[in-house]
């Protein structure tokens, strides 16, 4: 396994991590279709019904280039969105969904719920 891909699997485990805490449940991870992936697919059981999110998770050592939330650009967003209308499609899952982002640093963690929308 590479460098940056054990980098990316720590980030993605604090996000994990966070998301449970917060009350969040997992139904799966690093979810591919041919369009791309996405790294969680969470149940927010604190919404009735409860809402399944799809979570991309970025990590930027530094904001130089911009943080992790400026880095889910309109492509990034439109790779997940047909993504997750593979995931829809397979599982037949018809409740509320939303897309949301989990930017970490070496110091931070922000969470974004509802980052961006789909009329799907």
């Amino acid at each position: 396994m590479g460098h940056t891909r054990k980098k990316g699997s720590f980030y993605e485990g604090k996000a994990l991590q966070y998301l449970e805490q917060q009350g969040y449940q997992k139904v799966a991870a690093n979810y591919v279709s041919p369009w791309g992936e996405i790294d969680f697919i969470m149940r927010d059981v604190r919404t009735q019904p409860s809402t399944l999110v799809f979570v991309e998770v970025k990590y930027r050592s530094t904001a130089r280039f911009g943080d992790g939330m400026m880095s889910v650009g309109y492509a990034k967003q439109q790779k997940i969105i047909r993504t997750a209308q593979a995931y829809l499609t397979y599982s037949g899952y018809e409740g509320p969904c939303r897309f949301d982002v989990v930017a970490l640093s070496a110091t931070a963690l922000e969470h974004l719920e509802n980052a961006f929308e789909s009329m799907f």
